[in-house]
């Protein structure tokens, strides 16, 4: 029997899996570890949404935008963040949070809708909004069919909306008005083409353009 990796006694029941070996504790050991291990875990989950928020207030600040019309937004957004430190992924999904709020849009984080967690769920403006990090570029036909699925569960006047993390770097404080036009363009074309988007619209729900080039949502914008 393996002795127990941190008293040395040779006792060692209950393992750690490390890597590629594996260390043994006696009982005792065992449950101290375990309560550092969840420690460790929670002090470093806490000091990575810091850092998160941190950056997004950062992004806001480099667009040479009046951070101080945007305090009150972004104390409440950190409060947020303390109660609920699982609902951010990104800094950019803070900064977006941060402009929603700022201009009164009620909203709902990382939402469950169907199978799916969205990013925010905009009642008020029917929109689903998501963020979408560089690694989107290559899950467009996944992201597709999650779109479909997410807006049948949702409804016909419900639009999801798609925005590049740089759309959020680089124009964070239009971001409500470009949603809002981007859902009205969207509507307009399926009522044009029976409920449908046409293919040379989105890259993001035809992989493939015989006409035309593709667009994406944020595209749609003139950042």
């Amino acid at each position: 029997m393996p002795k127990c990796w941190k008293c040395s006694k040779a006792e060692g029941t209950k393992t750690f899996w490390e890597f590629e070996g594996i260390r043994s504790y006696c009982a005792s050991c065992f449950e101290e570890v375990k309560a550092e291990k969840q420690k460790d875990i929670r002090e470093y989950l806490a000091l990575k949404k810091k850092l998160m928020f941190e950056r997004a207030v950062k992004i806001l600040e480099r667009q040479q935008l009046d951070i101080y019309e945007y305090k009150e937004a972004v104390e409440a957004v950190q409060e947020f963040m303390t109660e609920h430190p699982e609902k951010f992924d990104s800094a950019d999904e803070i900064a977006a949070a941060i402009i929603l709020l700022d201009n009164e849009i009620p909203m709902k984080i990382q939402y469950k809708v169907d199978e799916y967690c969205v990013d925010f769920c905009l009642p008020t403006l029917k929109i689903v909004l998501e963020i979408d990090g560089y690694l989107h570029a290559s899950s467009l036909a996944k992201d597709n069919e999650r779109d479909i699925k997410v807006r049948k569960a949702l409804g016909a006047s419900w639009e999801v909306v798609r925005i590049k993390t740089e759309y959020i770097e680089q124009n964070a404080e239009m971001l409500v008005e470009a949603i809002k036009a981007v859902k009205a363009e969207k509507q307009k074309l399926r009522r044009q083409y029976n409920g449908f988007l046409p293919d040379w619209y989105s890259k993001r729900e035809f992989k493939k353009s015989p006409r035309r080039q593709n667009y994406g949502d944020d595209d749609l914008i003139d950042i």
